[in-house]
């Protein structure tokens, strides 16, 4: 059970109101955060498409013969720097009626004289009566150079009507609204850390309740999920770096996943409760390890082979592995469900302090959960709006936390007059027994 002697935290001192006012702002500013994410974001990638038709009376330039070998594409890309991150491009034909063929190409890449890529990519092509499959040509996770030369041709029979290229990178805007986005919350989680720890040294450890204990990892954590170092990730790329921003970002989904289990199981009156828990957070660190090294293989793959297919290798060559993540993911989020329902049927058994604990925690593993189903949690979101929304509300999470369960000013106050009243007391024992022994040696 939590500790008795445990100092007093600002949610139990202050009113009710200006805690139910406090709970207003940081979810009015998490709305304010989630309109300006739908609203203001800006596209994550950049494309420029052209379709390439078959060679006819038409279409003599830039096309393919299903007769000859020769050079169907090339393309300059003028300018792009760091702030673009990555660039890639696919292929998609086109057709209006279904088909199976195999379509076979070499590209080239280049900075000026210099071969970047030059590789042959033979693909099987499945078209319905409405679309057909893209196809990633090339893939170059870190941008070395301003000015690349693409050149693709063509080398087996094409049997769509037109094939559509796309050369793809991501948007400068958005790695200016990436980086303001987590600068910004990397001091707002410095600040509250710091006032959040200031606050609660000036007790000692044995005063801070179990909430108390359980939020200072957990803030640590979140500082280095808003990625400090992010700027320096974006502008020295390197597998190190990579390597740095992936951890950042997973090390905080291991350490909430640790925190819930702690929290749900910290009340649980079982004699097997830290077997457990034990269990709990090896399957967590298990999880992290896979995770964290899955993704590393595949960006440091495609670093040396941006024609790597990581679909076709994890689900062949690493289809052991790939299962194991997911097994590992849902035994742990059937486990983590379990205690939250197990938590609700226990509120009566609870105070204020627990059960306040207890919901914001079960929102939170929900919205959490919701998040990582919709990638929002992957170095490059799936969409814009999913940065600004989902940092928010880890941020606003671990933050109010930090503000409700850390001891206020009056309190620390109280705490220390006590001191002072104790040690008053005992002082005056002290010295009445000193008075006696020097009565008792004057009648002597």
């Amino acid at each position: 059970m939590d500790n008795e002697y445990s100092i007093k935290l600002r949610m139990e001192k202050i009113s009710r109101s200006r805690l139910f006012m406090m709970n207003c702002f940081f979810f009015l500013a998490f709305i304010i955060c989630i309109v300006l994410g739908c609203t203001i974001s800006p596209p994550i990638i950049n494309s420029n498409e052209v379709l390439i038709h078959k060679c006819d009376k038409v279409h003599n330039d830039h096309c393919y013969s299903n007769i000859t070998t020769h050079e169907v594409w090339q393309g300059k890309i003028p300018h792009v720097d760091h702030l673009n991150q990555i660039l890639y491009m696919t292929a998609t034909p086109t057709s209006s009626s279904s088909m199976h063929f195999n379509m076979s190409m070499q590209i080239l890449v280049l900075h000026k004289d210099k071969i970047l890529v030059n590789n042959e990519r033979n693909t099987s092509i499945i078209c319905t009566e409405t679309k057909c499959n893209t196809v990633v040509i090339f893939y170059l996770p870190y941008l070395d150079y301003k000015e690349y030369d693409v050149i693709i041709k063509h080398r087996a029979r094409v049997m769509s009507d037109g094939v559509e290229i796309s050369l793809s990178y991501v948007n400068s805007m958005y790695t200016k609204y990436q980086l303001i986005t987590k600068y910004c919350f990397f001091v707002f989680s410095l600040i509250s850390f710091i006032q959040y720890l200031v606050f609660s040294l000036k007790v000692p450890l044995k005063m801070w309740s179990f909430e108390a204990k359980a939020l200072l990892p957990l803030g640590a954590s979140l500082i280095i999920f808003n990625e400090p170092l992010l700027f320096a990730a974006i502008y020295f790329m390197s597998p190190l770096w990579s390597g740095i921003s992936v951890f950042c970002n997973t090390q905080f989904i291991a350490s909430l996943l640790i925190f819930w289990l702690v929290d749900l199981q910290h009340y649980r009156k079982s004699s097997y409760n830290i077997f457990y828990l034990i269990f709990g957070i090896i399957l967590v660190a298990i999880l992290f390890v896979l995770i964290f090294n899955g993704y590393l293989y595949v960006h440091e793959k495609l670093r040396y082979d941006p024609a790597y297919d990581w679909q076709h290798d994890l689900n062949h060559n690493y289809y052991e592995v790939f299962m194991g993540i997911i097994v590992l993911a849902g035994v742990l989020l059937l486990w983590i469900l379990f205690l939250c329902c197990r938590a609700l049927r226990q509120f009566s058994l609870l105070s204020a302090r627990e059960i306040i604990m207890k919901k914001f925690n079960i929102l939170v593993i929900l919205f959490c959960f919701f998040g990582i189903g919709i990638g929002a949690f992957q170095p490059i979101p799936q969409n814009s709006s999913l940065l600004l929304i989902f940092v928010s509300g880890m941020n606003f999470y671990v933050i109010l936390l930090q503000f409700m369960y850390s001891p206020t000013t009056s309190s620390i106050l109280e705490y220390v007059n006590e001191k002072n009243v104790e040690y008053s007391l005992v002082k005056s024992h002290e010295n009445d027994d000193f008075v006696d022994i020097l009565d008792n040696s004057a009648e002597n």
